[in-house]
């Protein structure tokens, strides 16, 4: 297509914006099920976001010693591992583990198989402020299937997956293997404030084939895109995405 990416790209050497003094704890949540190369990945972008007063709670059934070895390898006091018993239920139950760990005021989903720019927290924290509003979701996100060479932003909808939110209004999820988010939402569409915006270059949802969702989603996905890059023009969204996010280390995998 001859549609231009609409990218907000900023400079990465850019230092980190000043934050007003109090800014709160945002506790990053991450459900990880044996998926290490790309968890490694998530974890990385979570150690280069800008927003200095954060946490990445990780949570994980049963002992995972690569995870183990990683995480002590890397030695960073604001990761922490949350191991629970295979017994503990389906991802939302998981999810809600996550939840009752968090330490932070706010809390936000970092699902282990995505990437996110290193201002992802701070541009969602500033957002969640100027609108005083309990939480704050995207509206449009990036959807990358890389062995097929497709890159897109996706159609206008509230995702799931890019909430950030107040602990203290953040709703319980389902106990379900997927979909759990869906319901969770929209009873906190309800029940609070929430401010939508659309800057997709932020997250970039991956199709990677051991997804929870089929690749039959994902084309539905792609079929409704607002803008789709492929062939000779993926080559250079890619490029530009580099910049900011591990995207070469992804396919290396």
């Amino acid at each position: 297509m001859s549609n231009p990416i609409p990218f907000v790209l900023v400079d990465p050497r850019m230092p980190p914006a000043a934050h007003p003094p109090g800014t709160p704890k945002i506790s990053c949540l991450m459900v990880t099920r044996g998926r290490l190369p790309r968890a490694r990945l998530a974890i990385d972008c979570y150690l280069r976001q800008t927003y200095p007063d954060k946490e990445l709670v990780i949570v994980t059934e049963s002992p995972e010693p690569e995870l183990d070895e990683h995480l002590a390898a890397l030695n960073h006091p604001d990761l922490r591992l949350v191991t629970v018993p295979p017994s503990t239920g389906r991802l939302g139950a998981l999810r809600n583990v996550a939840v009752e760990q968090a330490r932070g005021e706010l809390v936000c989903q970092w699902d282990d198989d995505d990437l996110y720019d290193p201002q992802r927290l701070e541009v969602q924290y500033g957002i969640l402020r100027q609108a005083q509003a309990q939480a704050c979701l995207m509206q449009r996100w990036l959807l990358w299937w890389p062995a097929r060479r497709r890159l897109a932003v996706s159609r206008a909808r509230r995702w799931e997956g890019s909430i950030l939110c107040l602990k203290s209004a953040m709703p319980r999820y389902p106990d379900l293997a997927q979909g759990e988010d869906t319901p969770a939402i929209q009873q906190l569409c309800v029940s609070a404030r929430v401010a939508l915006f659309s800057l997709p270059q932020l997250y970039l949802y991956v199709w990677h084939g051991s997804n929870t969702c089929t690749d039959t989603h994902f084309e539905s996905l792609w079929s409704n895109a607002t803008v789709r890059i492929a062939d000779a023009e993926y080559d250079t969204a890619l490029k530009r995405l580099a910049l900011r996010l591990p995207v070469r280390e992804y396919l290396g995998l």
